[in-house]
């Protein structure tokens, strides 16, 4: 629901999230907090537009499209070949845990 109402539309076959930017340490994985700051709103547009229409590294065939939603979240529809509803969250569900991989 995230992406719709932040105005991606989606056809049938694409995968949609709901996002929150956070923060990790890059050299151990570490979420040091789940949610960025939630006055987010001047940065939060500025990241998507950099992060919307990416490719993939491991699925070329793949791209993401990304919007700004609210405070520190965004909506992600994926598209591409190849998509399936087999998701698993990577999310620790607290600060200051690994991604889950």
């Amino acid at each position: 629901f995230e992406s719709l109402g932040a105005g991606l539309s989606m056809k049938p076959g694409e995968i949609a999230f709901k996002c929150n930017f956070a923060t990790m340490e890059e050299e151990t994985g570490v979420v040091t907090a789940r949610r960025c700051d939630r006055n987010f709103e001047r940065e939060g547009p500025i990241l998507c537009e950099y992060l919307d229409e990416t490719v993939l590294p491991s699925f070329p065939k793949n791209r993401v499209r990304v919007k700004y939603a609210t405070e520190h979240r965004c909506g992600l529809v994926v598209e591409g070949p190849g998509l399936c509803d087999r998701i698993s969250s990577t999310d620790p569900l607290k600060d200051n845990l690994k991604l889950l991989v």
